[in-house]
């Protein structure tokens, strides 16, 4: 795709603004990252006013864009926009995402590959809002290619009261499940189910490899941190910190934490891999409650953090304060 220097290098608003979902054992409160310099915006609400921001920014960046671009990319943010929890990640990648949807709409070509990630406990509550978002793309003008990777991400506490059978006919009903609304709402095949084998004593992943190595890479970050990569050994830290502290999560434990790290590295290398190569725009969507946790996926990808919360109270999805 040919570079766009007016979309790429023009800064707004959200460049200096702050801005990250759903499990059953996820987080639902939010606040900054130990260490970071956050900016609280006057108005008190930091979260929505840093996407207020970064939607502004987007808007502003779009008016160096060929008018035909402009005419049909500003409904289609502002749809977006309000689907969001968090800014786009990472911050500032608006630019190259406003760059690459310009160059689909101004070439013959107007595919978009959408990559989201959906937790096995919640996708039910997850699905209507990644759906939604594809339908934007569609409604657009755009072509989207949505894979929609479904994780089975459990509880460890709940997954040691029952047998490995258990677990894998329950996984079987969410896959037919969530499967069953993604074809309902026009995108049959989307979802991707990805079983993991557990070991619900050690939280170690046994199955896939991919899976199983990330979980033994965390494990060395935790052991011998001076050994581990920077990044894995700072997400341990941060991890294992931030579910102590947090009531709904101080009671599952640090192996809790170690294990949803892996998941998440693993999920966000797969993506990137996936993606490696693709000539045409690639979305990441996730459901994180905590900005935190976007990094921790690492992907090549921009992500677009939607909001899920109303969908989990509105099935009544165990809500973890």
């Amino acid at each position: 795709m040919r570079p766009r220097a007016p979309v790429h290098h023009a800064r707004g608003p959200a460049d200096e603004a702050v801005g990250r979902g759903v499990q059953s054992h996820r987080p639902r409160q939010e606040g900054p990252d130990p260490g970071e310099q956050v900016v609280v915006p006057p108005s008190g609400d930091g979260f929505q006013e840093a996407l207020r921001a970064d939607q502004r920014a987007l808007r502003d960046a779009l008016t160096a864009c060929p008018r035909r671009a402009q005419e049909r990319l500003r409904p289609f943010v502002d749809e977006v926009y309000d689907l969001l929890r968090t800014p786009i990640f990472p911050r500032g990648s608006y630019r190259a995402l406003a760059a690459a949807l310009v160059d689909a709409v101004e070439g013959g070509d107007n595919r978009v590959c959408l990559y989201g990630v959906l937790a096995s406990p919640t996708a039910m509550a997850e699905i209507g809002p990644f759906v939604k978002c594809a339908d934007i793309f569609r409604r657009c003008g755009f072509a989207p290619r949505p894979r929609f990777l479904l994780v089975q991400w459990e509880n460890l506490i709940e997954s040691r009261e029952v047998s490995p059978a258990v677990r894998a006919r329950r996984f079987a009903q969410q896959v037919l499940t969530v499967s069953q609304a993604a074809q309902h709402a026009g995108f049959g095949h989307a979802v991707l189910p990805i079983a993991v084998e557990l070991d619900v004593a050690s939280g170690l992943m046994l199955h896939p490899p991919a899976l199983r190595d990330w979980s033994q890479r965390i494990a060395l970050a935790v052991g011998e941190p001076r050994n581990a990569c920077p990044a894995d050994a700072r997400d341990v830290a941060w991890s294992t910190r931030f579910y102590a502290r947090q009531r709904s999560l101080s009671r599952l434990g640090e192996q809790q934490a170690l294990l949803d790290l892996a998941i998440r590295r693993a999920v966000g290398e797969h993506i990137s891999a996936q993606h490696a190569g693709e000539a045409r725009p690639g979305i990441m969507i996730t459901s994180e409650l905590h900005k935190r946790f976007l990094p921790c996926y690492a992907a090549s990808l921009p992500i677009l953090n939607l909001d899920v919360r109303a969908t989990t109270a509105q099935l009544g999805v165990p809500a973890v304060a």
